[in-house]
């Protein structure tokens, strides 16, 4: 049982490491599994920055395990699928061991789904079709809504409403498997104007709430050079092309990592320690 998952996945996380960056670009062997990768990582805690494997970062320790209460269950069975009371009334007679439910392999199977498009966009540096925009909008989606900040959030509602953790974790499992209900979510994201930054250099760095909302635009860095951002006030087609800019100008850039600095609680990741030195002041 996983007690440790990421909620920024280590495939993505690695990529802060340049010469794991630089060989997968040039197809090279990376040697190395994505977890075992180590990055340059800044603790808001203390501001102390260290050397460490992704595989130590971005946790949520127990984030998609909850327990199976019986008279929450019960409740929710009542609500939602009355026909079925007497046989889970039964279950939990004759089981009275601990119930737990775990989405993990869920999260990992969502994730896994839409890594094929965003390997792709990082590898080539552009959006090159509908399919990879419609996949990199799930992912936005997911880092978004699978973030601690949101997560806690959500927490904070449901329990207000008396609902107990697994329905929380039903819910949101439910949007990604329910295509109608996820492309519902998504379009506003994949409906909006795409401008996406290319620096020379990686000069962006990676926090813990990785989808950065300013106003009326989305912010991710794809990769330490490559910088998302969209626009939500301007409305497209969902088959409009991404706009491509390959930029020296570092306003957009300087920006962004003021505002992932501003808004991470835990620990911000970046190529190097003079990066993260220069953003944190210390």
């Amino acid at each position: 049982m996983t007690n440790k998952p990421h909620y920024n996945p280590c495939f993505w996380t690695a990529f802060w490491n340049t010469d794991y960056l630089n060989n997968f670009r040039h197809q090279k062997n990376v040697g190395v599994k994505a977890r075992e990768v180590l990055v340059k990582a800044l603790s808001l805690k203390n501001l102390k920055i260290r050397t460490d494997k992704t595989a130590n970062l971005f946790i949520e320790r127990n984030g998609g395990i909850a327990e199976l209460n019986e008279s929450e269950v019960l409740d929710y069975c009542l609500r939602y699928f009355p026909e079925h009371y007497s046989k889970v009334t039964d279950y939990y007679r004759t089981n009275t061991g601990l119930l737990l439910l775990n989405i993990e392999n869920k999260y990992t199977g969502i994730e896994n789904s839409v890594k094929d498009s965003l390997e792709q966009v990082i590898k080539i540096r552009k959006i090159p079709d509908i399919k990879s925009k419609t996949e990199i909008s799930i992912f936005i989606y997911l880092q978004k809504t699978r973030n601690i900040y949101y997560q806690k959030k959500q927490k904070e509602n449901f329990e207000n409403n008396g609902l107990a953790k697994f329905e929380r974790l039903l819910h949101f499992i439910n949007i990604y498997t329910d295509r109608d209900e996820l492309m519902s979510s998504i379009i506003d994201i994949l409906s909006s104007k795409w401008t996406l930054y290319r620096y020379k250099k990686p000069s962006l760095i990676l926090g813990d709430k990785p989808i950065i909302e300013d106003h009326k635009y989305l912010w991710i860095a794809i990769a330490p050079d490559l910088l998302l951002k969209i626009d939500l006030s301007v409305k497209v087609p969902v088959e409009f092309r991404t706009i491509h800019k390959s930029m020296f100008n570092k306003k957009e850039m300087i920006k962004y990592n003021r505002l992932t600095y501003e808004t991470s609680e835990n620990s911000i990741i970046g190529t190097s320690e003079k990066q993260l030195i220069k953003i944190s002041g210390t």
